[in-house]
């Protein structure tokens, strides 16, 4: 209260830039060649937020829940990105999946989907490594209750995403049924949604426990399901997979395949 908007807003934006900037890597952790800059990668396709874009702005997820000191809308080149790896790997890693051509009416390559699931991994990567410099940060300027909690997750987390990096980098075009398809759907339009994310999700249709998300045993690992909305130019793909290793989908999985098309 009594804070200008605009300074508000101000303040917040460079604490972040500087979380940011201090929280880079000095390699880059597909290839592990040593980098000073790193490419300005979006979580989702830029292909797909030109679709939707007026006037070169997309809004921001932040509109629905309406904290005023973050942007609600930004340009197409500083939406959903992050800097995490090099220019070589952003542009030869993920060529497949963003190439529009992909997206047809037959479902997607298990290559193409692991793609996918590596650049969520790597969004998640980027996310917990900037979170624990901003949680030091924070401690350091007040007093925060259960900053060791916050620590012991966020380590179990770094440890998983670098597992499943590992595992994703490792299914190429001669890799098969990797993944299973829980949903895909070629849209004959171009919805204004455009969305690439990983869950994890607590339970199933039926109240069934798919991950004990508050369980900070080491021995426990979270599975995790994989939901994309890629609007196209006349068209939209629709996805929800996960790798078939994680079991504890498998419920949830036929339980959404009895649902009625409605």
């Amino acid at each position: 209260d009594g804070m200008d908007l605009i300074d508000a807003k101000k303040k917040v934006s460079s604490f972040l830039r500087s979380i940011q900037n201090d929280s880079k890597p000095d390699k880059c952790i597909l290839c592990g060649q040593p980098k000073t800059s790193f490419c300005n990668s979006h979580s989702v396709p830029r292909m797909c937020l030109k679709n939707i874009a007026v006037n070169g702005k997309v809004l921001q997820a932040n509109g629905l829940v309406g904290a005023d000191i973050i942007d609600v809308e930004k340009g197409i080149n500083n939406s959903g990105t992050f800097h995490f790896i090099c220019n070589e790997c952003d542009s030869k890693v993920f060529q497949d999946y963003e190439n529009p051509d992909v997206w047809t009416e037959k479902d997607p390559t298990d290559r193409v989907l692991a793609q996918i699931a590596l650049k969520d991994v790597l969004l998640m990567l980027s996310k917990r490594n900037m979170e624990t410099l901003l949680w030091q940060r924070l401690a350091g300027m007040s007093n925060i209750e259960g900053m060791d909690y916050m620590k012991t997750v966020q380590e179990l987390d770094i440890r998983d995403f670098i597992e499943e990096m590992e595992l994703y980098k490792g299914i190429t075009t001669e890799t098969n049924e990797q993944f299973n398809i829980i949903f895909y759907e070629k849209l004959p339009y171009t919805v204004p949604i455009a969305t690439q994310v990983m869950l994890a999700l607590d339970k199933d249709f039926d109240g069934n426990v798919i991950n004990d998300i508050f369980d900070t045993s080491e021995d426990v690992r979270i599975q995790n399901i994989h939901i994309s909305i890629f609007p196209l130019k006349d068209s939209t793909a629709v996805i929800a997979f996960y790798h078939r290793r994680d079991k504890n989908y498998r419920r949830f999985h036929h339980q959404f395949n009895c649902l009625s098309r409605d």
